[in-house]
């Protein structure tokens, strides 16, 4: 071999080493911002305004058991004070369920991402009350994203049971 051979074959070595590290670089970044959504996601669920939303949902759904989402969209339409609070508290759960949804669907994030910002018992009213009263206000162009979510939701059944066995 001579002298150009291996010099050839050093710069390609070297330019390999380089494009792991970079690669290995990348990736590393990915995890840490992902974390830190994770983070930003949980700290709003954990906050006292989602924690109202939710309440308010399900206490709103428990008293009108057979017509709830009909029954807040009538007042709704008039104005009526408490179906503006549902209405302030659906937009807040679902919105963010939307943005993680969103993110996931752009490439921005993982699937463990997804549910990790899932691990948490909103999901249940995502996808139980605030489904009934976006199809009512007809805001549902398409059920990709709470299909998406329901499936999601079936394969995390088990470990959510696993994490209140835990607590």
């Amino acid at each position: 071999m001579n002298n150009i051979d291996e010099l050839d074959l050093t710069v390609v070595m070297i330019s390999l080493m380089a494009l792991f590290v970079s690669w290995q670089s990348l990736i590393s970044r990915k995890r840490s911002s992902e974390a830190s959504l994770v983070v930003e996601f949980l700290k709003e669920y954990s906050s006292p305004e989602m924690s109202r939303s939710l309440r308010l949902l399900r206490e709103y759904r428990d008293s009108n058991i057979n017509n709830f989402a009909s029954k807040w969209l009538k007042d709704l339409r008039v104005g009526n004070e408490e179906a503006k609070e549902v209405d302030l508290a659906r937009r807040k759960v679902s919105h963010y369920f939307y943005r993680g949804y969103k993110l996931y669907k752009s490439g921005y994030v993982s699937k463990k991402f997804i549910r990790s910002v899932m691990l948490v018992d909103g999901i249940a009213i995502y996808l139980e009350i605030n489904k009934q009263l976006e199809m009512a206000l007809g805001a549902l162009p398409t059920q990709d994203e709470f299909s998406f979510y329901d499936a999601e939701n079936h394969k995390n059944y088990y470990v959510r049971r696993v994490f209140r066995y835990l607590d």
